[in-house]
């Protein structure tokens, strides 16, 4: 007798056995959950820094642009590529002086990097291999010879991606040289 009810105290039955598997799987769903969110968050936040750095980029070729020109030759430019009524796109392509300011058409502003260098840079039509950014530079003339530069970087995204845009602005005054 003693040895039937050790035996049955050792055993489990199949609803115990499950209720378990219920409570682990409940345990384990929180921390899955927690961890998925800090993949795809850090994966934004590594999307919104990049963003943030080609934004700066663009108003920093603006000024490169303004400070390797005349006052004539910056207004001059800045008209001809008509960023005013449209958006622009800007980029130095490491051979020339000066980045080149052409408005944008038919995703013309979207950023490309080179497949031969995981480490290239973003350039607009500098590269073979397509990524989700794209760079948007639109100027207003506030008179007085001041330009409103606005440089708008954001990322193409799915449904499941959490959107990122960043614009920032910088005012840029003529030398009158």
């Amino acid at each position: 007798m003693k040895n039937k009810l050790t035996t049955k105290l050792k055993t489990f039955t199949i609803v115990e056995t499950l209720i378990s598997i219920l409570a682990i799987s409940i345990m384990l769903v929180g921390p899955i959950t927690f961890v998925s969110k800090s993949f795809k968050y850090a994966s934004f936040t590594k999307d919104r820094i990049i963003a943030i750095a080609l934004s700066q980029e663009g108003l920093e070729l603006m000024t490169s642009l303004r400070n390797g020109s005349t006052d004539a030759e910056f207004v001059d430019i800045v008209t001809d590529a008509d960023c005013g009524a449209s958006v622009c796109s800007i980029d130095w392509n490491g051979s020339s002086d000066t980045p080149t300011l052409k408005t944008c058409v038919e995703n013309s502003c979207a950023l490309y990097t080179l497949s031969s260098d995981p480490k290239s840079s973003y350039r607009h039509g500098l590269g073979d291999t397509p990524t989700s950014f794209f760079r948007e530079i639109s100027i207003e003339d506030n008179g007085n010879e001041i330009y409103t530069v606005r440089s708008r970087v954001y990322k193409e995204v799915d449904s499941s991606d959490i959107p990122v845009e960043i614009t920032l602005k910088k005012n840029i005054s003529l030398f009158n040289k």
